[in-house]
């Protein structure tokens, strides 16, 4: 793990300030903001047959995923330690939440979105938010663009795998909520709920362009707090409907909730 010291600090703070005792999806928002200011890095070479973690920079991707873990081993008693947060990260970014080589790990929120899913780690509520199904678009953002994953370059026999598991992919259902709706669901929203933004690019080759955590806001508005997509840092952006708006060939958006850890 990069950032052993942000860890201890994460660590100290979130016991000073008992960050233990909230919900699941306040922990997660909780430290999510403690890494604000946080630059991003472009986190493809952190894809390697083993689970890595960096909390000196991060993707979009990278951002929920720590900030989810970090919420989850706060469900446990400190003493806590880098290796039981590099585990809750694999579990959450890894098919059946285990480490299995490259080709394991979930490239797509699609996917991510089922598999967490399907574990109980967090559960897709566009549906029951009024989304609806969205017509089946292909999924091969990574074999696509194979070049820009370093571990690929060097391994490229396991391409083929991973277009195997893009097809699959490319078949499981996936709801969304239109761009107009979304001023009418913001008010179900709560802290931590992870935002995936949606695009019906069929260049994109994934149906998810962007993803972040919910942050409720004044006069009952979300805030949206994520990393990347012209953000150079870790940032809270104050409306999330303003920031979609922003944002190029986006669709609507997804909506799932971290559930406790049992």
């Amino acid at each position: 793990m990069v950032g052993l010291d942000r860890f201890s600090n994460w660590a100290d703070i979130s016991c000073t300030e008992s960050w233990r005792d909230l919900p699941i999806g306040e922990r997660a928002l909780k430290s999510a903001l403690f890494f604000a200011g946080t630059p991003y890095g472009d986190e493809s070479e952190m894809n390697g047959a083993e689970c890595r973690a960096n909390l000196e920079r991060f993707d979009c991707l990278t951002l929920v995923e720590t900030a989810i873990a970090c919420a989850r081993l706060l469900g446990s008693r400190p003493p806590y330690k880098p290796a039981a947060l590099l585990k809750e990260i694999e579990t959450l970014r890894y098919r059946d939440g285990k480490c299995r080589g490259f080709a394991s790990k979930l490239f797509s929120m699609e996917e991510a979105f089922h598999d967490n899913t399907r574990r109980g780690t967090y559960v897709d509520i566009t549906k029951k938010l009024g989304g609806i199904r969205r017509p089946p678009a292909p999924v091969n953002h990574v074999s696509r663009n194979w070049k820009g994953f370093p571990y690929i370059q060097a391994n490229p026999g396991v391409i083929a795998e991973i277009q195997r598991e893009e097809d699959r992919i490319s078949k499981l259902p996936i709801h969304g909520i239109a761009l107009a709706q979304v001023p009418a669901i913001e008010a179900q929203l709560r802290a931590g709920d992870i935002i995936a933004i949606l695009t019906d690019d069929p260049e994109a080759g994934t149906c998810c362009r962007h993803v972040g955590l919910a942050a409720p806001h004044k006069n009952g508005e979300i805030a949206l707090l994520h990393v990347g997509n012209g953000s150079k840092h870790v940032r809270l952006d104050p409306i999330l409907t303003r920031l979609l708006k922003s944002i190029p060939n986006i669709s609507g958006i997804a909506v799932a909730r971290i559930q406790e850890v049992s």
